[in-house]
């Protein structure tokens, strides 16, 4: 899964843009494609700060002309009683 691959027609992301997409493979703590509607992308690079992620986990990408930077992993905030 090293290209970009559409699974459905739609919108394709295009470059400079920041969306949120859910990690669909994952190793050793790096996630290694994501998934962004019905668009599979390759993951190029992690920020620094960035933690552990596994498959299933929501994360913030930069899409870039080199390709997907995960910028930041999302956690899930507790519902308040």
């Amino acid at each position: 899964m090293q290209e970009l691959t559409a699974r459905a027609s739609g919108n394709c992301p295009v470059p400079g843009e920041r969306h949120v997409a859910r990690v669909i493979e994952a190793r050793g703590g790096n996630a290694l494609c994501v998934e962004l509607g019905y668009t599979v992308l390759p993951v190029t690079a992690h920020l620094e700060s960035v933690g552990h992620i596994r498959v299933g986990d929501r994360v913030l990408i930069d899409l870039l002309e080199e390709g997907v930077i995960v910028s930041g992993r999302l956690r899930m905030t507790a519902p308040s009683d």
